[in-house]
């Protein structure tokens, strides 16, 4: 029975989940407002190969160019096709194949004799076929002769339009995506729609912010460039698409080198000859690496506490827990969710819940707990999406490195130890491989890894082992506890880079007049001034105005959390206790629940609550007044 029966009104802080130290001790720290229009938070996928995705196409290589010309297209003349393809068609049949079906065609089929084409011969025919949006079909005529017949292709009205007839090595359509205040999901979701066919055929290499200016990479099969143009066209809001290429395989979650962000933090109250020494010591000494707030959720009950009832096999406490209510939930899924903390009746709970609110993770726990035995709680936890439950367990990992890295700077500064884990440079494999040095005065603190606990991690021969052990002690845990036969629950370990830095870093001052100005160009204007060189910028900021905001641009690679960076930047902290001036949370529609899991460097929530940092409308972060030697003390 569930002990659950009022509404969590706090929040989870930063030392909750073990956020509590910083590098810079001079810092004296600085005030501003983050995030105060969407324009403010900009997002650039960096790829695997260290390029920034835009809708600029790269230019082509002589080799590219020549290559292209010879890419087999409905609309290629006979002579620009490849020799295998001119041996199997002649050009009589290749120019009456290309009309048919069309207005001026009187015979809307076509017989090709193929008596003398083998088996390999009739597929590359049927490429070309298929690429003229036919149908064929290889049949015996009257004179017993082998023919294709082709026909025109009369499929549903929203039949997906697809690329049939591309070699292996051309499987995947890619893209690139813009989109301006809008979740990565919506736009994907829009797109398939207008393709008639399903969103869970893209695939990208991460999900971006809903508040923010965002270009990321889009994969998906079967889909012509045009045709997603046109569905992208359709779509509400700023959208945009282009950059088009073909690749043998499609993406998958961390597919990229990371993120470029250009961050705006509007009303600052300090001036450049402060901000210099600090942006300095940011760019020379980085962060350090924590995983952030939205790993953990914006409510009491952070998602790490929820993993820690899993790993405990405490179903029962875990689904207790993703079913408290919420003060910061809305009003009908809170009210639900109060009746069900009394009565335990999921099923009148479940059928209580508006639509959209049935495609919620509240609501799809609800519904396994009325479709399976009220003994069987692991299948019930099983309805809510696997990328959900896996970061429960991962939060738990997070809340245990982020308290062991900060107990390790409080006690050893950035002292390298004896036995401290660094990379194996003579074992480089798939994954990251890790050794124990033995002589501290070869490394910096840079290169020192932190495990993420887990049955197969290697740990530390130090001090640092034994806060981790400590912690799990604590809560009942081990090392073993990390083992188990449920694949999303089965954590081995991995490791971790105890500080970051960002590449990259530039940072500049603007004055301008209202908190709603731009201060930062969008993606779209740099391909329009691309497009139009002639064309002047629009203009940014105002001399003249008396406000000032700090402009930061920093890279960062796909393991790491702006809002840290930013933490140490202006010695702030970044949960919402320390937040002041908000505006009241406004109610928006329910998102995809996989939509939650938005990984790493990534301001987007985690958790199963409302999305808070997509829905504030104006956030200030308060900058520490303590003296720099008090705080050295404290460290």
């Amino acid at each position: 029975m569930s002990s659950v029966t009022t509404v969590m009104s706090s929040v989870t802080t930063e030392p909750d989940v073990g956020i509590t130290q910083y590098l810079n001790q001079e810092n004296p720290g600085f005030s501003g407002r983050l995030k105060e229009r969407f324009s403010d938070f900009n997002v650039i996928e960096i790829d695997p190969q260290g390029n920034l995705v835009s809708l600029i196409p790269p230019p082509k290589s002589a080799e590219e160019l020549a290559k292209e010309a010879l890419v087999p297209r409905s609309e290629c003349e006979y002579g620009r096709l490849p020799p295998e393809e001119q041996d199997v068609i002649s050009e009589q049949d290749y120019t009456q194949l290309q009309t048919i079906g069309k207005a001026e065609d009187k015979k809307p089929k076509m017989d090709i004799v193929v008596n003398n084409l083998d088996k390999i011969s009739r597929k590359i025919l049927h490429g070309i076929i298929k690429r003229q949006e036919l149908k064929a079909e290889t049949i015996t005529n009257e004179a017993n002769d082998k023919i294709i017949r082709v026909v025109v292709s009369t499929g549903p009205k929203n039949q997906v339009v697809g690329v049939r007839g591309r070699s292996k090595e051309e499987k995947f359509l890619h893209f690139n995506l813009y989109k301006e205040n809008q979740t990565t999901s919506e736009c994907i979701s829009g797109i398939a729609r207008g393709c008639g066919t399903k969103d869970r055929y893209f695939t990208t290499a991460g999900n971006k912010d809903k508040r923010g200016r965002t270009v990321q990479r889009v994969a998906v099969s079967q889909i012509k460039p045009e045709t997603v143009e046109k569905s992208a066209k359709k779509l509400r809001g700023v959208v945009a698409v282009g950059n088009y290429s073909y690749h043998p395989q499609g993406l998958r979650l961390g597919d990229l080198k990371g993120n470029r962000f250009q961050i705006v933090v509007k009303d600052i109250d300090i001036d450049d000859a402060k901000i210099c020494p600090i942006m300095d010591h940011f760019s020379e000494h980085g962060f350090i690496n924590y995983f952030g707030m939205q790993r953990f959720g914006t409510s009491n009950i952070s998602t790490h506490k929820i993993g820690l009832a899993i790993l405990r096999k405490d179903f029962d406490a875990a689904i207790d827990l993703i079913l408290a209510p919420r003060e910061n939930q809305f009003t009908d899924l809170r009210s639900t969710l109060l009746k069900y903390a009394a009565d335990q009746d999921a099923k009148a709970a479940f059928n209580s819940l508006s639509y959209r609110f049935k495609n919620s993770i509240e609501g799809k726990l609800l519904y396994g707990l009325q479709s399976c035995h009220s003994n069987d709680k692991i299948n019930a936890l099983k309805k809510v999406p696997v990328g959900i439950r896996q970061m429960y367990g991962h939060a738990y990992q997070s809340y245990i490195w982020n308290n062991v890295v900060s107990r390790r700077i409080q006690d050893h500064g950035m002292q390298v130890l004896e036995g401290d884990l660094v990379e194996d440079k003579d074992n480089i494999t798939h994954r990251l491989n890790v050794k124990h040095l033995e002589k501290p005065e070869l490394h910096t603190i840079h290169d020192v890894y932190i495990p993420l606990p887990g049955y197969e991690a290697k740990l530390p021969n130090n001090k640092t082992t034994e806060y981790m052990m400590d912690l799990l002690k604590v809560d009942g845990l081990d090392l073993q506890s990390f083992r188990n036969l449920t694949r999303e629950y089965d954590l081995p370990g991995d490791y971790r880079a105890m500080l970051t830095k960002a590449s990259d870093v530039s940072w500049r001052t603007v004055q301008y007049s209202s908190n709603e100005d731009d201060l930062v160009h969008s993606q779209l204007e740099i391909v329009a001034r691309h497009d139009a060189p002639d064309q002047p910028m629009r203009k940014l900021g105002d001399e003249a105005g008396s406000l000032r905001a700090l402009v930061v641009e920093i890279s960062l690679s796909s393991s790491c959390y702006a809002t840290m960076a930013l933490r140490e930047i202006m010695r702030v902290k970044t949960d919402l206790r320390s937040m002041k001036n908000q505006e009241p949370e406004e109610e928006e529609e329910i998102e995809n629940p996989e939509d939650l899991v938005a990984e790493e460097n990534q301001d987007g929530a985690e958790n199963g609550d409302n999305k808070m940092d997509d829905l504030k409308r104006t956030i200030e972060l308060v900058g520490e007044t303590e003296p720099a030697e008090k705080k050295s003390k404290q460290m």
